[in-house]
C-alpha cells in the first residue's frame, strides 16, 4: 500500500543508504538481517535493494534526524559495529530524479555516473570542483548531494574519485550510482 502525503499519523517514505557495507567482503550483513533490523523499528514495507545498504521503508515519524540516530543505534546492537546512514525522502529521491541533473552527460561504457549523498548539515559548494582529478565532473550539486559523471580509464578508478569527495566532506558521506537510485526509488 501506498501512504498518503505524511500528517499525523499517516506514513512518510524514505530511503535508508546504509555507508560502507558489503564492500570488498567487510562488514558483510545479510539483507534478511538488513530488513529485519527495520521491521524491528516498527517500520513498514521495508525493502532492501541490492546488497549494499539500501533500503526502502515507511514510517510516521517526520524527523528525519531521528530516524538516522534510531537506525544507527539499531545497526549498531544488531551487527557489533557502528553504521553511518544517511536518510531521504522519497519525494527528495524523485526531485532529484526530476531535475535529471546527467541529461547533459554524454554515456558511452567508459562514464560511470554517480550521487554522493551528504549528512545533513554538509554543503557542497563550488569549491567542491576546484581541484577535480581529470576525467571527473561535477554536474550537479546541492546541499544535500552531489552528482558526478567519471570517465573511467586506465590509470583512473572510483576510488580516486570517492577519496577526493571524501577529503571534502568527511567519512560520513555515501555514494550510489545513478542506477541505484532510480532502482530504489522504483521499488514498490
Amino acid at each position: 500500500m501506498k501512504p498518503a502525503q505524511a500528517g499525523v499519523g499517516q506514513l512518510q517514505s524514505y530511503a535508508a543508504f546504509l555507508r560502507g557495507i558489503n564492500v570488498g567482503g567487510h562488514r558483510k550483513i545479510k539483507m534478511a538481517d538488513l530488513k529485519a533490523a527495520f521491521v524491528a523499528l516498527g517500520y513498514e514495507d521495508v525493502k532492501t535493494v541490492l546488497a549494499s545498504g539500501n533500503v526502502r521503508f515507511d514510517s510516521a515519524e517526520t524527523d528525519a534526524e531521528a530516524l538516522r540516530q534510531a537506525i544507527e543505534q539499531r545497526l549498531a546492537h544488531d551487527f557489533g559495529y557502528a553504521i553511518s546512514v544517511i536518510i531521504r525522502t522519497v519525494a527528495e529521491l524523485q526531485s532529484l530524479i526530476d531535475a535529471q541533473p546527467f541529461s547533459e552527460v554524454a554515456v558511452g561504457p567508459q562514464a560511470k555516473l554517480y550521487v554522493t549523498f551528504l549528512p545533513t548539515g554538509q554543503t557542497a559548494g563550488t569549491e567542491i570542483a576546484d581541484d577535480l582529478p581529470t576525467g571527473y565532473a561535477i554536474v550537479h550539486a546541492t546541499a544535500q548531494d552531489v552528482c558526478s559523471a567519471l570517465s573511467l580509464s586506465q590509470g583512473r578508478s572510483t576510488i580516486d574519485f570517492m577519496a577526493h569527495l571524501e577529503r571534502k566532506f568527511g567519512p560520513n558521506i555515501t555514494t550510489r550510482t545513478w542506477n541505484t537510485v532510480t532502482r530504489l526509488l522504483a521499488a514498490t
